[in-house]
């Protein structure tokens, strides 16, 4: 009898810690910024980036496209904090469309001016950035998406960790 007590109070035990481990928390995900075509032009790039800004619901700013340069900026985009009304988060897209060498066409896709602003409360500031990086990451993940789309795979893809 005392040897069934032992086992059922080291079970409870072993339940007890293993009930108050904690998971780390997952990483960050990766975004893409930056990609190669070798099978296009930087006049047919330029244009796919506009088609695709308008798919995936980013405005371009009125003053914010320079086709010589390749430069075209996003008006502000606003999401919101986990569905908070009062919780809003934003940023800029800065895409720049440029020929590399070897007549291929580079496209760098940059979130600028990015922040956030709340009603009533705060929350931990990495917490909130995360949760930006995360979104702003998927963002331009279904940009890229549709980039791929309209001119084919790229050939090569430059990922970086974190936005912030």
């Amino acid at each position: 009898m005392k040897k069934v007590f032992k086992v059922i109070c080291i079970c409870l035990i072993i339940c007890v810690f293993a009930g108050c481990a904690t998971t780390p928390p997952a990483e960050p995900k990766f975004y893409i910024n930056q990609a190669i075509w070798n099978n296009t032009t930087k006049d047919k790039a330029y244009s796919a980036c506009l088609s695709a800004m308008t798919i995936e619901r980013f405005a371009v700013h009125p003053l914010g496209t320079k086709k010589d340069t390749g430069l075209i900026v996003s008006n502000q985009r606003e999401f919101y904090y986990k569905d908070d009304k009062d919780f809003t988060c934003y940023y800029t897209l800065q895409i720049l469309v440029a020929e590399a060498q070897g007549g291929k066409v580079m496209i760098n896709v940059n979130a600028v001016d990015t922040g956030y602003k709340y009603k009533g409360y705060g929350l931990h500031e990495d917490t909130v950035k995360r949760f930006m990086s995360d979104k702003i990451a998927d963002h331009i993940e279904k940009f890229f998406g549709q980039l791929e789309i309209l001119l084919g795979k790229a050939e090569y893809y430059k990922k970086d960790k974190t936005l912030f």
